[in-house]
This record gives structure tokens, C-alpha cells and sequence, in this order.
């Protein structure tokens, strides 16, 4: 009988030692695994260039030091005094590091504008000054816009529109359409009458204007005379006000 209970205690303890192997096995091969698996880029690759563009403005330039990505420093040497705007950085600085961005120094002509694979050419009828490392798009020629402002009454007719692209072709062909208000509630892009610019602090609406002398830009084209007087310009807009003055 105790020899029975010895070989009986002798395979309990057996049983035992293999399933605290096991169960180590188990935790070594999950652990390996998380560890392992690969973060997940959350943006698709026609966001990744406009998100970076949003941290380099709304980070890199307001003293955000904190960044994991490689290249990526701030620009100025104040740090940021928010804390949640300081979180916000570290939260996209994250999530642009699991999709593989790096800060690049390469810098983009003017007419180019920044893209995940490198410097792009403008399409017709925009424009980017020189040196756009961080421009996700080119400036609309024709349209201006205005951040947290709105125009007060609709447009008569249809009104709604789901692109800002259907709203800026509908626009010009209305007597009473005096601009473009994006309504962030109903997500739509409206047409509004007038040209009165008003505050818009809790709605944070955006508006588009035309502006009265907007500019077109055209591809490998150029004029061949220089303007009168002075004619070289370090920078796009100084030329165009120049311009814009000499013409009226």
C-alpha cells in the first residue's frame, strides 16, 4: 500500500512539473508574440503627408521636444506650456512613428508640394512657394481661405454639397453666392450669400472667399519680358502684391 502511494505521489509531482513547463512554454510564446507583432499604421497614404504637415505646425514649431521619430526636432527652443496640447503631439508623434515617417530635410521648388514619396508638382491652377518641407497640398489660386469665420445667410437654390470642389465649381455661377462655409455639424460644404466675415468660435466653421485678384499657375510656361524698375522677389507672395500693385 505505500509503495502504491509513493509511485502515485512520484507521478503527481511528474504531472505537475510538465504542466508548470507547459504553462512557462505558453507565456514565452504569447509574450514573443506581442512583442513581435508589428504596430499598425492607422492613416492611409494620402493622409500620412497632411498629418506630418500637422505635426511639424502644431508640434515641431510650438516647442514640442518630446518626438521619437528620427529627424523630427523641434524648431524653436521654448518648450510648449499646455499639457493636453503636449499629449495631443506625443499621441501623433506615436502614430506617425508606426507608419515609418521620418522628418526629411529635403526641401520642394516653388510649384512642388510634399508627399510620402518625396517633392510633386503642383496641378494646374495652384502654387507653393520654395521650400515647402512640410506642405501637404498647394494653395488654390482662385479661393482664400478663412479658419473659424463663416458667412450668415444660404445661398438661394441648392445649397449643400458633399466635396468643397462641387460647392467652388457652383459658386461662381450664382449672382447671390458670395463664398463657401464648411459646416462641421452636418459635414457639408455650403453656399452662402454676402462677403461680411463673422466670427465663428463655437461652430468652427471654415469659409472660402475669391479672392479679387487670384492667381493661376501654369506649368512649364513662362513670359518673356521682365516688368519695369524692380523684378526679382526673395519670396512668391511679395512678388505677387508687387505685381497686384503695379498692374492696378
Amino acid at each position: 500500500s505505500s509503495g502504491i502511494n509513493a509511485e502515485y505521489g512520484d507521478f503527481l509531482n511528474v504531472v505537475m512539473m510538465k504542466s508548470h513547463l507547459l504553462f512557462a512554454l505558453a507565456s514565452v510564446v504569447l509574450f514573443v508574440s506581442v512583442v513581435g507583432q508589428k504596430a499598425k499604421c492607422r492613416f492611409s497614404e494620402d493622409e500620412l503627408p497632411e498629418k506630418l504637415a500637422k505635426f511639424r505646425a502644431d508640434c515641431l514649431d510650438k516647442g514640442f521636444h518630446g518626438s521619437t521619430m528620427e529627424g523630427c526636432s523641434s524648431t524653436v527652443e521654448k518648450k510648449m506650456k499646455k499639457k493636453n496640447s503636449e499629449k495631443k503631439c506625443e499621441s501623433l508623434d506615436k502614430y506617425l512613428k508606426n507608419c515609418g515617417v521620418k522628418c526629411e530635410s529635403e526641401q520642394c521648388e516653388a510649384g512642388h508640394y510634399m508627399t510620402s514619396n518625396g517633392c510633386e508638382r503642383c496641378p494646374e491652377n495652384t502654387w507653393s512657394e520654395a521650400g515647402a518641407s512640410s506642405q501637404a497640398h498647394c494653395h488654390d489660386g482662385r479661393w482664400e481661405k478663412h479658419e473659424g469665420k463663416y458667412l450668415s445667410e444660404y445661398s438661394s437654390g441648392k445649397y449643400k454639397y458633399k466635396t468643397l470642389a462641387e460647392a467652388q465649381d457652383e459658386c461662381p455661377n450664382r449672382s447671390d453666392c458670395g463664398g463657401i462655409t464648411y459646416e462641421p455639424s452636418t459635414k457639408k460644404y455650403t453656399l452662402r450669400e454676402g462677403t461680411e466675415l463673422k466670427d465663428s468660435n463655437e461652430n468652427r466653421e471654415t469659409t472660402w472667399t475669391e479672392r479679387e485678384d487670384h492667381w493661376e499657375q501654369h506649368n512649364d510656361m513662362y513670359l518673356s519680358e521682365y516688368s519695369s524698375g524692380r523684378y526679382r522677389y526673395d519670396n512668391l507672395e511679395e512678388a505677387q502684391n508687387e505685381c497686384s500693385k503695379q498692374s492696378n
